[in-house]
């Protein structure tokens, strides 16, 4: 048995190089990350079973899950939508980072530490997507979808410092619904996924060659206590003429503006008060509502939504962090 189980991760200079950046270390909740030798069985008509046991195209992938801390994340945030840019707020030390999409994105090294004396090295790490999912009573956590070139057994790391600050809880979030806060939410789950083909190997190598970025998706839910139609009425479609708003189903949607402000751990700075993470997505569109009822229960009702395109996406982050390199 191993008690000291990490992940290591830093920015490859090249795809599928080892990065000779400074590791970031950080413990996990889970880590599933599973290489795929995708076996070519050669099958022909003399034998009943396949004859030929052959190596295919080799696709690493799998899930990292994290508590979301405010020294933690961004490094993730960076390489999922692919654009930062970094301002000392008034003389320091802290930070704010603002993340946006870009059109590509980099790779990573993650080291898959277990305190033996080999660690598992996987090269060529791509950001998939980000499922954050922060309930009630509970942590916001991340779930890290990666896709990956490459894996060595090679000499482990020297284990760095971790995160200190304390994840971001709860009772730390708040939602603003077009415009303004919205109550007796429950839970907030939220997706950002990049579409990263894995089926794009060519002659001569098993392994992937670059990366390639196609569409993304951004969508989520949210849980709220049921204590009007308010929400049904935003699930029905555009707002009538004047302050009436829609009691059936509507010929065009309705948008609205989403912004998910978490305000963590004091900082003790008169700048930055607090560690804060502030999710913005401007344009939304209602995807479903189900509400429905069960005896003299709690009633509760469920959002979902879908992000569409606009320029104001972003993620911002305050923290101690001086900078993270722009793939931009």
């Amino acid at each position: 048995m191993t008690s000291s189980r990490y992940i290591a991760v830093a920015e490859e200079s090249a795809f599928k190089t080892k990065s000779t950046e400074t590791y970031k270390w950080m413990p996990v909740i889970t880590a599933d990350l599973q290489p795929n030798n995708n076996k070519i069985f050669i099958e022909e008509t003399e034998q009943r079973l396949a004859t030929e046991d052959v190596m295919g195209a080799f696709i690493g992938e799998g899930t990292v899950l994290i508590n979301v801390r405010a020294d933690n994340i961004g490094w993730f945030l960076k390489w999922l939508c692919g654009s930062v840019s970094s301002a000392i707020q008034n003389s320091g030390p802290f930070y704010k980072h603002t993340f946006t999409m870009a059109d590509e994105i980099v790779s990573f090294t993650l080291e898959d530490y277990r305190g033996l004396a080999d660690s598992r090295w996987i090269y060529g790490a791509m950001m998939r997507s980000i499922n954050f999912e922060s309930p009630a009573r509970g942590v916001l956590t991340a779930e890290l979808g990666i896709l990956y070139a490459d894996e060595q057994i090679d000499t482990k790391g020297t284990p760095g410092t971790v995160p200190a600050v304390r994840p971001f809880v709860f009772h730390d979030g708040a939602v603003e619904w077009g415009g303004s806060s919205l109550a007796n939410v429950e839970a907030l789950r939220l997706n950002y996924g990049n579409i990263l083909p894995d089926d794009t190997h060519e002659h001569n190598s098993r392994l992937l060659p670059e990366i390639i970025v196609e569409g993304a998706e951004i969508g989520g839910e949210m849980d709220v206590k049921f204590k009007t139609w308010a929400l049904r009425q935003n699930f029905y479609g555009a707002q009538e003429a004047g302050p009436v708003e829609p009691d059936n189903p509507q010929e065009e949607t309705r948008t609205f503006g989403l912004i998910n402000t978490f305000t963590g751990a004091p900082t003790g700075d008169a700048v930055v008060p607090n560690y804060l993470l502030v999710m913005t997505f401007p344009t939304c569109a209602p995807t479903e509502n189900p509400s429905g009822t069960d005896r003299r229960v709690r009633l509760t009702q469920r959002l979902g939504f879908n992000v569409l395109h606009n320029t104001g996406i972003k993620f911002e982050l305050y923290n101690e962090v001086a900078s993270y390199p722009d793939a931009s």
